[in-house]
């Protein structure tokens, strides 16, 4: 057993590993038991130009775009965010006023689909926002009309998921915008509305939720491939009309009410693992929020009470994140680092090597550079 020492973005660590053999026989691959990855910050950024709760959000090319939404009105409101500069610009609105709409990007199109509108009417209006051209057109209806719904995007195909029509739903509709049409998939097993939805690795995760009066902390995967739904270990905190993104292939679940006041909670999930963990709380409580993730950081705008509020979340310990959309370093990370990988002698420079991952690391840019010691 021999001691290395690993250079991650600038935090060095020390671990001790087995010889692997091989070519660079004698060197070692460090396997942390240690979790580098905290809870998390979060950040205060611009507010809104428009305050409101029941909104919708998505992002394409780097920017993120808010759409729709209730202020005491029903809004066609879409403001666009650019990270980079911190600034909201106005764009057009959406044909339809509503609010509690399901939002999905396919092929940089930003499709928003059902809501309600004026004097609480459930509708099943599909619009897609092209933001080259800043126009909307008018697409193929839902099948089934319903607000608070989830939606999340597979392969090109756009989910709407659950919803209120307005008692809770486990209707499951899939959008081809290719063709413009609606099919008809799966119910999830707990019908349930202002849920929120994520997608990893092509499964969709269908998250916390309302039904019959019972906030839940219900999590159901569906896998579009065959149609089928498989139950998930549930959040901690059960919530309604929460919000939710991926980053790194980790679902956060954000705010939302518990079925009393609007909390700050933020809850995250590896599908990897199956299982839950707590992370640093929103500096603003708030449920009907918008959450998008945008180059590793997660922004939760609105929310109840018709807020401006535009907060930003970003893992710690990140290696070399600066908004530039490089992957965070975890714990979760460092411990796929495979036991069988070889190691090869970097050329010209004798003291150091570079690990060959396995491809699965290959795909998260997990790279590192060893320098043994004796």
């Amino acid at each position: 057993m021999r001691l290395v020492t690993a250079v991650l973005c600038g935090a060095m660590v020390v671990g001790a590993c087995r010889d692997l053999g091989g070519p660079a026989s004698g060197m070692q691959v460090p396997r942390p038991s240690f979790d580098i990855g905290g809870p998390g910050d979060w950040t205060t950024k611009a507010t809104m130009t428009t305050g409101r709760m029941q909104l919708a959000s998505g992002v394409v090319s780097g920017i993120l775009y808010a759409v729709g939404g209730y202020n005491g009105s029903y809004l066609a409101v879409n403001e666009a965010y650019n990270p980079a500069t911190n600034t909201w610009t106005t764009k057009a609105s959406m044909p339809t006023v509503r609010a509690s709409p399901g939002a999905g990007v396919v092929s940089g199109i930003l499709y928003t689909v059902g809501g309600s509108t004026t004097g609480s009417t459930v509708v099943a209006v599909n619009e897609a926002y092209d933001p080259v051209a800043n126009t909307w057109t008018t697409k193929a209806s839902m099948p089934t009309a319903r607000y608070a719904l989830g939606a999340g995007v597979v392969n090109g195909i756009l989910y709407a998921v659950g919803g209120g029509a307005p008692t809770a739903l486990a209707t499951v509709e899939a959008y081809n915008p290719a063709t413009n049409t609606w099919t008809t998939k799966a119910s999830m097993p707990t019908a349930r509305a202002g849920l929120t939805v994520g997608v990893v690795s092509g499964i969709l995760y269908a998250v916390g939720g309302v039904a019959g009066g019972t906030t839940l902390a219900t999590v159901e995967a569906y896998n579009p491939a065959t149609n089928t739904w498989t139950t998930k270990a549930s959040m901690p905190t059960a919530r309604q009309f929460l919000a939710g993104d991926v980053v790194n292939g980790i679902l956060y679940a954000v705010g939302g009410n518990p079925g009393g006041a609007s909390v700050a909670t933020v809850e995250a999930y590896d599908p990897v693992t199956n299982t839950w963990t707590t992370k640093a709380s929103m500096p603003t409580a708030r449920s009907s929020l918008a959450t998008s993730a945008v180059n590793g950081f997660l922004y939760a705008i609105g929310g109840s009470g018709i807020l401006q509020t535009n907060e930003a979340y970003q893992q710690s310990s990140t290696c070399g994140n600066t908004g530039s959309g490089e992957p965070e370093w975890d714990r979760r990370q460092l411990d796929r680092v495979p036991r069988d990988a070889s190691v090869r002698r970097h050329r010209g420079r004798p003291d150091q090597h570079r690990v060959s991952w396995h491809p699965r690391q290959r795909q998260l840019h997990h790279r590192g550079w060893l320098r043994g010691q004796g």
